[in-house]
């Protein structure tokens, strides 16, 4: 039994492919570590077909082609050494389906309103070491996705500063739940840093800064949800901290400062325990929060 196991462990790892960039490499190569291609989209047009693909930068280059990256089932790691992929305006810089798992990459959104550093939609979506680098005042989101049933998305150290939008992800469909998970992440933007739409999140050890909505936690279809934040910064927003209807927010050793409002309860439900802190809000905004759990320490 042992024996069979690990020859199809063997069979899995050899089944796996991996393809290489570089900025002398050319897309007209076999995409080999001694014979790279130069894009990202020149290795998955090439490699497409063997799944799970991951490609892999050799060195500091911008690995785009002018276009959306599109891929489903494939890793992209910028390596270590500062690999970047810009994306086009009105479009998203790489387009996935199913699922796909981005890291140590910093992506360039374009500037115009439809631009974006990752859209599409699926059931997994990884970011790890990512960041998304956009000029202030560009109308562009770093993550915009749709989530399948029972999807997972799990964000870690991710940075994202400038344009309009940070993460903005949703349901497929109005049944549809997810999960969501983001740790030792800092988003500031313009317009909204995250807003969770009908999934679970759970949010620690991050910021979100300098929006005009900091969190948006709401359901826009039939479900219920719930989310945790956990030693997080929300400073310097309009309004820090949004929860509605059909959503509960447990929040703990978090700060709210320097908002124009703290939190804004529109049919939602807060749990803020005893060891959050506000400080410099224009006001509060947590009388409804009073009860079991009370509202941190002034």
């Amino acid at each position: 039994m042992c024996v069979l196991s690990l020859l199809a462990l063997s069979a899995l790892a050899s089944a796996q492919t991996t393809a290489y960039v570089s900025k002398t490499g050319n897309d007209g190569n076999p995409c080999l570590q001694a014979s790279p291609c130069r894009t990202f989209a020149g290795a998955y047009a090439l490699y497409k077909t063997d799944t799970p693909l991951t490609i892999i930068a050799l060195d500091s280059a911008d690995y785009s082609n002018g276009s959306t990256l599109t891929i489903e089932n494939t890793v992209i790691d910028g390596g270590a050494h500062g690999a970047f992929l810009s994306g086009p305006n009105g479009g998203p810089a790489i387009y996935f389906a199913f699922w796909a798992t981005v890291r140590n990459l910093t992506i360039i959104p374009g500037t115009s309103a439809g631009s974006s550093g990752i859209g599409g939609g699926g059931s997994a979506l990884t970011l790890d070491h990512a960041a998304f680098v956009a000029p202030q005042g560009s109308s562009s989101v770093a993550v915009g996705v749709a989530a399948f049933s029972a999807a997972r998305f799990d964000f870690a150290h991710v940075t994202v500063t400038g344009g309009t939008d940070g993460f903005d992800l949703a349901p497929a469909s109005p049944e549809t739940t997810y999960r969501v998970s983001i740790a030792d992440s800092s988003v500031d933007v313009a317009s909204t840093g995250i807003s969770v739409d009908g999934g679970s999140a759970t949010i620690r050890d991050s910021s979100v800064l300098n929006a005009v909505n900091g969190l948006i936690f709401k359901v826009s279809g039939a479900v219920t949800t719930n989310a945790i934040l956990d030693h997080t910064q929300i400073s310097g927003n309009t309004t820090g901290l949004s929860v509605n209807a059909k959503t509960t927010v447990m929040m703990s050793y978090c700060l709210l400062s320097l908002n124009s409002v703290g939190v804004s309860l529109s049919g939602g439900t807060l749990q803020s325990f005893n060891n959050n802190v506000f400080f410099g809000n224009g006001s509060d905004g947590v009388a409804a929060t009073h009860g079991v759990y009370g509202y941190g320490m002034k």
